[in-house]
């Protein structure tokens, strides 16, 4: 829960699925017709605007067929015993902020990197769009298709900007644009000890060519690594299949229309 990887459903969402009477256990909701006999006849029925939280069971070891299978959790004892409410109440919605931007397979722990730099350490960068500041917004290009290499790949380091009599600049005929030298000096943090106009910057995240040219088709795509957990199949990786179903995304036609960011359908898909 605590990564967001839920989805908020009610009672009456589930009684459409499941054709028996849900009732709580601990703060567990759970069929009545699961429970002893002698628990049965006393067990009282979920109202149907109860709210649940539809949590993944992950199994270790199990193939790319593996049943689809959920628990559901009762959202305000859960919130109680994660101690998101008072205070933290905001956490909990943005922990749940995926339903309400059009994605129910994304949610905050699928769009986060964890990157170390040595001028500050540990840094998260999040490409949800719960985080809606644009200085703090780093999205996270997506993975090749099936069997086809990325074009794009993913590196850490440091960028140099170069004035318009630097020889890399004179050999290849290039010229800065109009403002990108103030641009870089108000917005680029240089490295720990460096003077704040230095032409260098602090360590970051960068997406690194792999190709001399590409063509306007050519989406930009990048490999998540070994260690992504992925519910699709991507470039050489093999994906793991979703064990229970989603609910369908719904873009409404207005939001296709009147997209502006950052409230876009499909987040940063613009298509």
């Amino acid at each position: 829960v605590l990564r967001g990887d839920f989805e908020c459903v009610s009672m009456r969402d589930l009684s459409e699925v499941v054709n028996e009477p849900f009732t709580q256990d601990g703060f567990c909701a759970v069929p009545i017709s699961t429970l002893p006999e002698r628990l049965r006849r006393q067990a009282k029925p979920l109202a149907a605007g109860t709210e649940l939280l539809q949590v993944q069971l992950k199994r270790h070891g199990d193939g790319a067929e593996a049943p689809e299978h959920a628990y559901y959790l009762i959202a305000s004892e859960t919130r109680s015993l994660l101690h998101l409410t008072g205070k933290n109440a905001h956490l909990f919605e943005v922990l749940r902020a995926h339903s309400r931007f059009h994605h129910a397979d994304r949610h905050l722990a699928t769009h986060v990197a964890q990157l170390w730099r040595k001028e500050e350490g540990f840094v998260l960068v999040n490409a949800h769009p719960a985080f809606k500041d644009t200085l703090a917004l780093a999205g996270i290009m997506n993975e090749p298709p099936p069997r086809e290499a990325p074009s794009m790949k993913m590196l850490l380091g440091y960028t140099r900007f170069l004035p318009d009599d630097h020889e890399l600049m004179r050999k290849h005929g290039l010229r800065q644009a109009d403002g990108a030298a103030s641009a870089w000096k108000k917005c680029v943090v240089p490295p720990v000890g460096y003077e704040h106009d230095s032409n260098l910057s602090e360590r970051m995240s960068l997406y690194g060519s792999t190709r001399k040219s590409y063509s306007k088709r050519t989406e930009l795509t990048a490999d998540y690594g070994i260690g992504y957990a992925r519910d699709y199949h991507a470039g050489k990786r093999q994906g793991r299949r979703r064990m229970y179903p989603l609910p369908a995304e719904n873009i409404p036609a207005e939001a296709r229309i009147r997209a502006k960011f950052p409230e876009l359908p499909g987040w940063f898909n613009l298509q």
